[in-house]
């Protein structure tokens, strides 16, 4: 995925060491990320936009996934959603 992970960061003038360490992650975390070739976890991405002071949903892009909702919105009927959560909702209160 790519992101902005990289030119925030020296915009902030900030290492990959400062950043890492920010975030409780490695150095080799960082260039990964930077790299695009590992994906942060949700947490991870809301502390880089924290540290980076940018919105984390400007700052990654969900194009590539915006793609495969629009494609899985295609693929699964609304009655089909409705059925699936209806089921989920009995089956919870049975257990209840």
């Amino acid at each position: 995925m790519n992101n902005l992970v990289k030119p925030l960061r020296i915009k902030r003038k900030m290492t990959q060491n400062e950043l890492a360490w920010c975030c409780g992650v490695s150095r080799q975390t960082i260039i990964a990320i930077e790299k695009g070739i590992f994906n942060p976890s949700l947490s991870l991405a809301y502390k880089l936009a924290k540290v980076l002071n940018y919105k984390m949903e400007d700052m990654y892009d969900f194009s590539p996934l915006d793609k495969e909702i629009r494609q899985l919105e295609e693929e699964v009927s609304d009655d089909d959603l409705t059925n699936y959560f209806r089921k989920n909702e009995n089956e919870n209160k049975e257990r209840d």
